[in-house]
């Protein structure tokens, strides 16, 4: 989404969440982002999650907020945007809407075993994809909330997500950046 997240090492730089999961895994295989051994799964799980959840939760969030989105990020989002009508986004929100509910419902049956994470004990790739649609519509769509409280696996769930935090991050400048591409 708009190159980030970012991952820089040393002069390598990574901007597709995909490929920065599959670095992060070649140099640093433990803790592994693929706990139960899936990868294949992880990442089909996580083309469902782009499409099917994460397109249909940015219409929700357009739609229901397009009235006080500043016209010139309105203008950027209808260019990155292309999936997505505009023009009709307020109309298709009951649509949207049922297309959200559908992925929560997916997501609170795969939990229904009492696993932890989507794919087993321990939190993957999978439910990184997954668990941000959710962090998104929380963010952005007044009546999710409503809706999360019919699905208790998944509130579960999602506290879970968030208590694995955020990892250790390094922020710098675009000329610190440049500067340790430059200098590997």
């Amino acid at each position: 989404y708009r190159k980030t997240p970012v991952l820089q090492v040393g002069a390598d730089i990574y901007c597709d969440t995909r490929l920065i999961a599959r670095e992060l895994e070649r140099r640093f295989p433990s803790p592994t982002l693929y706990p139960d051994g899936g990868a294949g799964l992880a990442h089909a799980l996580a083309a469902w999650s782009d499409r099917v959840f994460f397109d249909p939760g940015a219409g929700l969030s357009m739609g229901t907020n397009q009235a006080y989105i500043p016209a010139p990020v309105l203008e950027d989002r209808k260019a990155f945007f292309n999936f997505m009508d505009f023009s009709r986004l307020e109309e298709d929100i009951p649509h949207l809407s049922t297309q959200v509910m559908v992925a929560l419902e997916l997501i609170e049956q795969q939990l229904a075993d009492g696993r932890a994470y989507l794919t087993g004990p321990l939190a993957g790739l999978a439910d990184i994809h997954a668990y941000f649609p959710v962090w998104m519509l929380r963010g952005n769509v007044a009546q999710s909330a409503e809706w999360l409280t019919g699905f208790p696996r998944l509130l579960a769930w999602e506290t879970r997500m968030q208590a694995v935090g955020h990892g250790h991050r390094i922020a710098m400048t675009s000329a610190e950046a440049l500067g340790v591409s430059r200098a590997s």
